[in-house]
């Protein structure tokens, strides 16, 4: 029987609002998405003021914070995939969501954890979320573009598809370190 070691207990700067739920359920989607996995891992890796630069260049928004904390399915001691939890700026509210990624760092899939805004909810529907499958740092994501907007959640939908831009890139830029980590199933 495999056993689930779940690191959350995160940082309030992580996640807005209550972090233990909405690391809970980026776990679960974890879980969901890698079923093999023995255990999910959490790494803090730092980011310098270089990768950030790196990460402003390649996707025109800004690394907010010194670090990133990178959530990793494990087994038999090999990464199958790494999850990056992020908000960014709605309207009104911040919305918190996962990207995930294959060891490739093509994305596996995006998940809405928290939606605080009234309206513009349809962002959460898997039929636009579907748009970010199999997406690269290298893939233009533009809202608008290749990634549709939705009436009544522009805001929300442009959002959403910076931040992963964002997330691809910062996963990108930290890749070579991530391959160097010692992972362990337990």
């Amino acid at each position: 029987m495999k056993t689930l070691v779940l690191l959350a207990a995160l940082s309030a700067e992580w996640v807005f609002g209550d972090s233990s739920r909405e690391v809970d359920k980026a776990n679960e989607h974890l879980l969901r998405m890698f079923p093999d996995a023995v255990n999910i891992q959490r790494r803090t890796l730092p980011v310098t003021a270089a990768d950030a630069e790196s990460v402003l260049t390649r996707s025109k928004q800004r690394w907010i914070g010194d670090s990133v904390d990178v959530l990793v399915p494990v087994v038999n001691n090999t990464p199958l995939g790494y999850a990056i939890i992020d908000n960014v700026m709605g309207k009104d509210q911040p919305i918190t969501y996962l990207v995930v990624v294959t060891p490739e760092l093509v994305v596996k899939g995006v998940e809405v954890l928290a939606y605080r805004e009234s309206y513009g909810g349809e962002i959460r529907n898997s039929s636009w979320l579907n748009q970010f499958m199999n997406k690269q740092h290298t893939d233009p994501l533009r809202p608008g573009g290749d990634i549709r907007n939705i009436t009544g959640a522009t805001i929300s939908a442009r959002s959403i598809t910076l931040g992963v831009k964002k997330v691809l890139c910062i996963l990108h830029t930290l890749k070579g370190r991530l391959e160097h980590i010692p992972w362990e199933s337990h």
